[in-house]
C-alpha cells in the first residue's frame, strides 16, 4: 500500500488452490465493486487477475 500525488495504491496477492472450477465472481468481489463506484464513482481502477495458484488485486484510488 502506498498514497502518493493525492492517490492510493493497493496490491494484494494471495495463494490458494485450485480446486474450484468456476470462472464467476463471488458476492464479495460484486459488492467491492459496487461500493467502489459509490464512494469513488471514476476514480478508481480495480485490477483482477487469476492464475492456477495465484489471487491479485490493484486497486488505484486517484483524486483524493
Amino acid at each position: 500500500m502506498k498514497a502518493q500525488n493525492n492517490a492510493v495504491y493497493i496490491d494484494i496477492e494471495n495463494n490458494f488452490e485450485n480446486t474450484d472450477t468456476r470462472e464467476e465472481i463471488g458476492i464479495g468481489l460484486k459488492n467491492l465493486k459496487r461500493r467502489l463506484e459509490l464512494v469513488y464513482p471514476k476514480n478508481y481502477t480495480l485490477i483482477i487477475s487469476k492464475t492456477e495458484s495465484i489471487f491479485k488485486v490493484k486497486l488505484t484510488i486517484t483524486n483524493l
